[in-house]
């Protein structure tokens, strides 16, 4: 990933919640305007304004779900929406309906059958250190999405830069817990040794940090409903919550390409103590 991105998605991580311009995340990246947000499109495959917005909803919709005592302006605020009537507006648009009847429409939410899948899922809490992916911009849906793990494994090793370690980890950009499947975008990647690296602009950074970690089988298709039942069986009952709208998986040894769409993986999600 260009590093100029990289920087700007991380400012926009940091300062979503506030009032920011085309032109405050282009400074953060050294670029006029014009060029960043050309550069970013290539990129991201959205505009920097559509990325902003889609990540306030993102992280409102998740609020309007696990904190149903939260009011909708605190949320709003909370977003980085200016006023109530801006944020009921804008989400509107997007999902079809206002906040509050998406709060209350269990139809936005997966149906979890608790007769079925991973019924508690056991989870451990662990500290992962920064780490780089060489990786191809991809969906979980593709149903080829393994070949696109061997694929970024097979060009990282042509340019020489493999990690000892060989892992096929998988980012994704946003937490699946209420994003439409067309926009959930993913890097399938391999494990990479960054000292190898001549060209920063095609690798990608795991932040280091806290995370809790599972085991899973579960099909995508049932993903969000592993995600809620994560939050509901485990997530609610700890001093933890979700820090960043950011989540990553690490695809364990038993995994085939025959296997999709049940893959054996480690998700990993960040989390931070509740104060």
């Amino acid at each position: 990933m260009d590093q100029r991105v990289a920087a700007a998605l991380e400012y926009i991580k940091r300062n979503y919640h506030e009032k920011i311009k085309l032109e405050d995340i282009a400074k953060a990246t050294h670029l006029s305007p014009f060029h960043f947000q050309r550069l970013f499109s290539q990129e991201i495959g959205e505009s920097p304004d559509v990325y902003l917005r889609r990540i306030r909803l993102e992280k409102a919709g998740h609020l309007l779900h696990v904190n149903p005592d939260k009011s909708l302006t605190a949320i709003a605020l909370q977003c980085g929406f200016r006023s109530l009537p801006a944020f009921s507006r804008t989400f509107k648009q997007v999902y079809g309906m206002s906040p509050t009847q998406y709060r209350n429409n269990t139809d936005t939410l997966p149906l979890v059958d608790t007769q079925k899948g991973t019924t508690s899922p056991k989870v451990e809490i662990v500290y992962f250190p920064a780490t780089w992916i060489y990786y191809r911009h991809t969906n979980v849906y593709f149903s080829q999405l393994y070949g696109e793990f061997e694929a970024a494994k097979a060009e990282a090793q042509a340019e020489g830069m493999m990690s000892a370690r060989e892992r096929f980890l998988g980012a994704y950009v946003h937490i699946p817990f209420h994003v439409p499947r067309t926009t959930l975008n993913y890097f399938a990647g391999v494990e990479v040794d960054i000292e190898k690296v001549q060209d920063k602009s095609v690798v990608f950074c795991i932040p280091e940090g806290r995370y809790a970690a599972f085991e899973t089988d579960d099909s995508y298709e049932n993903l969000a409903a592993t995600m809620i039942r994560f939050k509901n069986e485990w997530l609610d009952l700890h001093p933890y919550q979700i820090k960043d709208i950011f989540a990553m998986e690490e695809l364990l040894p038993a995994s085939q390409p025959h296997a999709y769409p049940k893959l054996n993986r480690k998700i990993y999600v960040p989390i931070e103590r509740t104060s």
